[in-house]
Order: C-alpha cells, then structure tokens, then sequence
C-alpha cells in the first residue's frame, strides 16, 4: 500500500494515539510506574517519549532513509505536538516536553546505534533499561527493561505493518481488530507468577528475546511433540497426526 507522506505520518500519529495510552495502562495496572498522580503523569510523558522513539524507528523501517520519511515524520510530530498542546493550552508545558522529547531521541539513537551490528541483539533490552529508569518506579521486577523493549519493538512493528496494509489501526475501546496490535496481559502473568511464588511453587524466568530473533511464538519455538499412548493402540486419526 503506497501512502503519501502526509497521511503516512498521520496513520501512524493515530496508532500512537490510540496504542501508547493503553500500554501505559498495562503497565500501571502491573504497578511497575509510580502511584504519585505527579510522578505518574511525568512517567506516562516519559512512556510516550520513548513509544514515539519506536514510532519513529518504524517509519524509518516501512520507507528507508528519504525525503518522505522526513516528511511522513514531520506529519507525526506535528500531529502529536498539537494534542500536547492542546492538552495544556496557555501553559508552556508542550514546549517543554518537545525539549525533553529530543533529549530522549538523543540518548535512545545512541543506544541503539552503539555496538553496530553485534549490538544489534540487545538494543531492545538496552533501550528498555534506559526507560525503565526514566519511569522512576521503585522496586520495579528485574524483568522490565526487556518487557519494556519488546514493547518499543511491537510498536515499530506495528507502524510497518500499518502503513504496508498488512494490519489494521486499534480501535479505542475494542483492541480485538484483524492484524492489529495487541499488547501481552502484563497485569496477569505477573500476578499468577506472584501467586505460585507465595505457594512455593519455584517459577524460572528465562529471557524471550530469542523467540523474536527466531520470528515465532513460545509454542512453536519450543517443538512440541504428539506422543503416543503406550498402552492403547492409535487410532487412524491419531496416527495420521503423529505421521505429519
């Protein structure tokens, strides 16, 4: 799907939109951002700085390096910066985030250019641990800055997938779309983790960043096998399965 700059930019300023707030909100519900209304405002600021970071990085992957991308991008700020504004009329304060915006695009670029790349394999978990600190939540689980680069990354994803057609905008109060992007149950994984610790039950954490290098999922990237019952004998259905 060919798209002009200025509606590039404006598609994926809606994805943004609509994506950033609900991923904010997976990760307060999982208490890993401040309950400090002040400190949680400056920490949802801070998640968008670093989701519009992977927004970007999208745009640049969907069109390359070219005058469009510049111009698609500019259409993105432009939008964003306006529902800043708008959302602190008179105050100053859109000015000031568009200040820090770009100190933060400074400190992520460089992050994620450092190591070329061999470095290419944790710039994700790299750039997680750098808005893990920035959020400012105490005692937030060792396991955020990778949760946090994997966001950056399904976002950067999305953006390609939307603007190529492969998927679909979110819709505001349904995230159920064909193709869209969809966000990990944050909250109940790490409730569940934390319930079968208070029974004792040992849980190992082990890192998913390799299922993303493999391009799949948990299941298919662990192999499952179809076994047999030893003590009964297949049936044609149950044959034919084992056979593929």
């Amino acid at each position: 799907m060919k798209l002009e700059p200025g509606e590039a930019g404006a598609r994926v300023a809606e994805l943004f939109a609509r994506s950033a707030p609900r991923l904010f909100h997976d990760l307060a519900e999982a208490g890993v951002v401040p309950n400090d209304v002040a400190a949680r405002t400056l920490a949802f600021h801070e998640f968008e700085y670093f989701a519009l970071f992977g927004c970007v990085r999208g745009l640049v992957a969907a069109k390359g390096f070219a005058r469009n991308t510049v111009a698609a991008i500019d259409t993105l700020h432009a939008r964003v910066f306006t529902r800043w504004d708008a959302a602190t009329p008179a105050s100053g304060a859109g000015e000031s985030r568009r200040a820090v915006l770009a100190q933060r695009y400074s400190e992520y670029e460089t992050i994620s250019q450092t190591g070329g790349a061999s470095g290419a394999a944790t710039a994700s978990t790299r750039l997680g641990e750098a808005a893990a600190g920035h959020l400012g939540a105490p005692g937030a689980p060792g396991d955020l800055p990778e949760l946090l680069g994997s966001m950056h990354e399904s976002l950067a994803e999305a953006v390609v997938a939307v603007l190529s057609g492969e998927g679909e905008l979110p819709v505001a109060a349904d995230d159920t779309v064909p193709n869209g992007i969809t966000t990990p149950p944050l909250d109940g994984a790490w409730r569940i983790v934390a319930r079968l610790e208070r029974a004792g039950i040992e849980v190992v954490r082990i890192s998913g960043s390799e299922l993303g290098s493999g391009r799949g999922g948990p299941r298919c990237m662990s192999c499952p096998v179809d076994r047999l019952p030893l003590t009964s004998a297949p049936d044609s259905s149950t044959a034919a399965r084992a056979a593929r």
